[in-house]
């Protein structure tokens, strides 16, 4: 499920973002924690573990191929580099590049490898 919003670019100090959307899953049923038990690279780890304020770079999606496809018309895709703006305590987060932001459900952020950029 995808939505967008269309906010009105405001001037301030603060970075706008001048569109949000969100992609979740209701169909991702709870086994897809299997996949966090698979071998990642030491610097490597999924969506939903990282820190708000991290830059990282999206090394794999582990999704369905409609996620997939979804995340890649948005531009989240293998090598994009992305921050985290916001994340909530189950792991959902909000993340942003250039004037769009993001927000992944926790579902799908356990199924993408990111790893950080120092």
């Amino acid at each position: 499920m995808t939505h967008a919003i269309d906010f009105k670019q405001q001037q301030s100090k603060l970075k706008r973002f001048k569109k949000f959307v969100f992609v979740g899953s209701n169909s991702v049923d709870s086994s897809s924690n299997i996949a966090q038990q698979l071998h990642l690279n030491p610097n490597s780890s999924f969506l939903d573990k990282t820190q708000i304020g991290s830059s990282i770079a999206i090394e794999e999606i582990r999704a369905s191929k409609n996620v997939i496809r979804q995340l890649s018309d948005l531009g989240l895709k293998s090598g994009k580099i992305v921050e985290v703006i916001s994340k909530t305590g189950k792991g959902s987060v909000i993340l942003g590049f250039k004037d769009s932001s993001i927000g992944i459900g926790t579902e799908i952020a356990q199924q993408i490898v990111v790893a950080a950029i120092n």
